[in-house]
């Protein structure tokens, strides 16, 4: 029975070790484990929600596989500090350089809560109208990625402003949103039908 229920879920489980092993590289010696303990923590949580919540419910495989792509760059973010990502780094004005991995994750966001939506709006709630329910998905991922510039700046306020995750740049913050939503509207049409057939499996 163990057997059955480990081959079944085998393709879940090497997703789930895969975390881990980008949790323990992460988690061993950042820059700062103040700056990591926040900025990962997001990615732990989800993680750990879902693997409590799967035998209930569980998203379908493509789903999860960007979800872990998703927690995998914000582990990475977490551990050097966004703006210190090697590599990642671009010349805003003559004396402001900015670390741009911040605004990859926020891409990428984009497209992880574009399908955690769609199933559970479309393929479970069982809602009609496909047109309104793709609305529906472009409003919660315009809404959560304000609702995460509202968390950032209440880090940054507590914080008494040691905590710049704009890194000096004035319209980080607007960016930030527009990314996300960005992505979540390139979702829709270009992965349509591959997550559709993912459902299906």
């Amino acid at each position: 029975m163990k057997d059955k229920y480990f081959k079944a879920n085998m393709k879940y489980i090497l997703l789930l070790l895969i975390f881990f092993a980008v949790f323990i590289w992460s988690a061993i010696h950042p820059k700062s484990y103040y700056i990591w303990l926040f900025e990962s923590m997001i990615a732990i949580l989800s993680i750990t929600l879902l693997v409590i919540i799967y035998k209930r419910y569980r998203f379908s495989f493509l789903t999860c596989v960007l979800i872990l792509i998703q927690a995998s760059i914000i582990l990475v973010g977490a551990h050097f500090t966004f703006q210190d990502v090697p590599c990642f780094k671009m010349n805003i004005s003559e004396h402001l350089t900015k670390g741009y991995f911040d605004w990859i994750a926020h891409f990428t966001f984009g497209f992880v809560i574009s399908f955690i939506s769609i199933e559970l709006i479309i393929y479970h709630v069982n809602l009609k109208s496909r047109k309104f329910a793709y609305l529906l998905v472009l409003s919660i991922a315009l809404s959560s990625a304000a609702f995460w510039e509202l968390i950032e700046w209440g880090a940054c306020l507590l914080s008494s402003n040691s905590f710049d995750l704009t890194q000096g740049y004035k319209w980080d913050t607007q960016w930030d949103m527009f990314l996300t939503f960005l992505s979540a509207i390139m979702a829709l049409p270009i992965l349509k039908k591959t997550h559709l057939k993912s459902l299906k499996d």
